[in-house]
Order: C-alpha cells, then structure tokens, then sequence
C-alpha cells in the first residue's frame, strides 16, 4: 500500500517563512503532530475556488464557497479530499488514532470556544488589515483587500482607523485571565490536557503562529496577559509541531 498527503496551502510573500494562517497551521500542526508524511501545494487565494472545483470538491453553502486549507489523500490509486481544518483533523484521527487529537474531550472544545469567538471574535478588526502588507504576494494581497473591503463595508485602511485596539486588547487580555490560563493552570501543564498535547494546543498554537509572523509584537503582547507564564510555557512546548513551515 502506499499513500500520499498533499495538504494546500496560502502563498506567504515570504516564501522561507511559509505558512502563515491560522486556518492552514491548524491542518499542517496536526499533521505534524501525527507524524505523517504530507507535502504542500501553495494555491492562491483567486485560485482556491477553481482548483478545488477541478478535484470535485463541493463548496460550501456560504461565502467563500472553497477555503483552505483542504488536503488530498491518495491510497491505492483512489485519491479522497478534505476541506475545512476541523473536518481535516477528524479525518487525520480517523487516519492514525495515534498520538490523539483528543477532539471529543470537553477541555478540547472548550479551548477552541473561546479563541475562536472570544479572542479572535475580538481581535480580528486588529489583525486583518495587517496581513496584506505584511504576508500576501501581490495577487492575493489585491484579492484580500477586494473580498475584505467587500465584506466590511469598507477598506482595510478604514476598519484599521475606526477600531479602538486599546479596548480590544484589554477585553482580551481578561479573556485570557479568567479563560484561558485557568484551564492551563487546572491541567497543572504545559498543556491544556496536561503532559499531553492535544488539539486545543494546536489550535491556539495556529493563532499564535499567525500573531508572530504579523508582528511579533503582537505575540509578545499576547503572551503578556498571562502574568504567571503558563501560555508561554505552551508556546514553548507546542514549537516541535510548528517547525515545518514552508514545505
């Protein structure tokens, strides 16, 4: 038997630095965590709809239609996709059970509650008006201002001008007070679940991927609410998944 993975992935302008969206590190720290062998197909973001199109992949029923990341997976001659990193990583625990993702476990889910809506919920008026200059090649950069502009009502620049980012930040940084390190500090660490990381490492791992290559100030920033240490400890631990970046 033997097996291919192609996982696809966002162009960075910077191409020795490589990934750089949460979305995608979700999938590419999972499948680095699994220890399975992949390689990466870099697709453009005005591509991502006719090259995942051309595999027979449905689109969902809202805008964007297609994201990424998505992965192929060939096994014996039939080739299977995935798109969407929490469908992706079910499909990567169904794969190889072991080492666990541990999705069901109620920490797991909890985790990726409150960063998606409580943190990035937030903090995503801070963030996005940042990544063209700082990450996209010219093609997608033009795309993302077009698509963002569309979706906002208005430029990237504007949202930028209008949000109060001190008062985002503060409302995050007790987020992360009375939310995150919490959790850290019950399992006793360095991970959510303990000695033993887990997809809620590798999702909140993911954003703070992102935050550094957008400015790592950012990241430092981030890490700084936690007054006692424990999300940088994590950092620190989750770093074996998050080294394979750009290839």
């Amino acid at each position: 038997m033997s097996n291919q993975i192609t996982l696809y992935d966002l162009p960075n302008k910077n191409p020795d630095v490589g990934c750089w969206s949460p979305n995608t590190w979700k999938a590419r720290a999972a499948l680095n965590f699994k220890g399975l062998d992949y390689k990466t197909e870099w697709i453009s973001y005005p591509d991502i709809t006719p090259k995942l199109t051309s595999f027979g992949v449905p689109g969902d029923d809202n805008w964007p239609h297609h994201t990424l990341p998505a992965i192929s997976y060939s096994d014996d001659g039939k080739t299977s996709f995935k798109m969407d990193s929490a469908r992706i990583a079910a499909y990567l625990e169904e794969l190889k059970p072991q080492p666990s993702l541990q999705l069901s476990d109620p920490t797991v889910e909890q985790v990726q509650h409150i960063v998606q809506r409580d943190i990035m919920g937030i903090i995503r008026p801070i963030m996005l008006p940042r990544v063209p200059n700082a990450l996209l090649p010219p093609r997608d950069a033009q795309y993302f201002h077009e698509t963002r502009t569309k979706a906002f009502g208005c430029t990237l620049e504007e949202l930028l001008a209008k949000t109060d980012e001190e008062a985002l930040w503060k409302t995050t940084s007790q987020t992360v007070r009375d939310k995150l390190v919490p959790l850290l500090k019950k399992s006793g660490g360095p991970f959510f679940l303990g000695e033993k990381a887990s997809y809620a490492d590798l999702f909140l791992g993911s954003f703070l991927a992102w935050f550094r290559v957008v400015d790592p100030a950012i990241l430092e920033r981030f890490l700084s609410f936690d007054s006692e240490g424990h999300l940088r400890t994590l950092w620190q631990a989750v770093q074996p998944f998050f080294e394979r970046a750009s290839f």
